[in-house]
């Protein structure tokens, strides 16, 4: 496991830690509609505790499983009092 920099066909971009030519453990992810994930991934999925924040600085911070936030910690932003 090393640390690579990919892009996807979707306009995607890695940088971190690999493992068989996909994100694996820690790395960020920088998304075509300019939104960061920052955190930890598990075969090119986000899994682990990482934070996801849009173009507008909004934060979701948390637990992902399966490349969704499986356990929230904190909200940050517009929508924070939202559940």
């Amino acid at each position: 496991m090393g640390k690579s920099q990919l892009e996807f066909p979707d306009g995607s971009f890695y940088f971190g830690h690999t493992l068989n030519g996909q994100p694996h453990s820690d790395g960020i992810m920088r998304y075509p509609n300019e939104s960061v994930y920052e955190g930890e991934f598990e075969y090119g999925e986000r899994s682990g505790f990482g934070t996801l924040t849009t173009k507008n600085r909004y934060k979701r911070v948390g637990e992902w499983k399966n490349d969704k936030l499986f356990k929230r910690t904190q909200i940050i932003g517009r929508f924070a009092g939202l559940p």
